[in-house]
């Protein structure tokens, strides 16, 4: 029995051609999905690194401003416990470099590190400047000095943290030369530990 065959249907381009397109079109917003999402991952690692390399380059820059003045005037104050002359030109040459530094890194610790890395790079700050001041000018600017930096234990309308105030000395412990060397080390390594911190505060990249 011969069964008569149907005449075969070639698929036309209006049978497939949306189908076409519409596997193009997903395949084009596919790749720019992905290449979108892989741009993002690197902007993202791009700013966690250069966040990290911030945080430890102003950690070692307060360590560098800080001791190199610390011991430009730690020697003068040897000297002067020796009965050897104290040099006080050249450190006030080295007085008014520091502070200048110290001034601009604070404002740069205040624009980059919101919270108390600032604060308590003041401090440190203000204790050498006391030293500086008991070893050159021991009188009336040393005096108007302490009461100036004895006043910020109370100071609650710009040191928020109660735990920061209470770091800084008052006009009775600035008197003490063993107790303001003491605080300018506790309090700058604790304005460097905050910065530090801040780099193990930044998100993980989810990917």
């Amino acid at each position: 029995m011969h069964v008569p065959l149907e005449p075969t249907h070639l698929p036309t381009w209006d049978d497939i051609g949306p189908q076409i397109v519409i596997s193009g079109l997903n395949a084009v917003f596919l790749a720019l999905l992905v290449g979108l999402s892989a741009n993002l991952i690197l902007r993202a690692f791009e700013n966690r690194q250069t966040r990290r390399e911030l945080c430890q380059a102003t950690s070692i820059e307060m360590w560098h401003v800080a001791y190199a003045f610390y011991w430009k005037s730690q020697e003068q104050i040897w000297r002067k416990q020796y009965h050897q002359k104290v040099d006080a030109v050249k450190l006030a040459r080295d007085y008014e470099s520091f502070r200048i530094e110290a001034r601009v890194l604070e404002a740069k610790l205040d624009a980059n590190f919101p919270g108390n890395a600032s604060w308590l790079w003041h401090g440190a700050v203000d204790m050498l400047g006391v030293r500086y001041y008991r070893l050159t000018q021991p009188k009336k600017r040393l005096n108007d000095m302490i009461a100036s930096h004895g006043s910020h234990p109370d100071d609650a309308g710009r040191i928020t943290d109660p735990k920061v105030r209470a770091l800084f000395l008052r006009k009775e412990q600035l008197q003490d030369d063993v107790l303001v060397k003491k605080t300018f080390e506790e309090m700058l390594l604790a304005a460097v530990n905050s910065v530090r911190a801040e780099a193990n505060k930044l998100d993980p990249i989810h990917l």
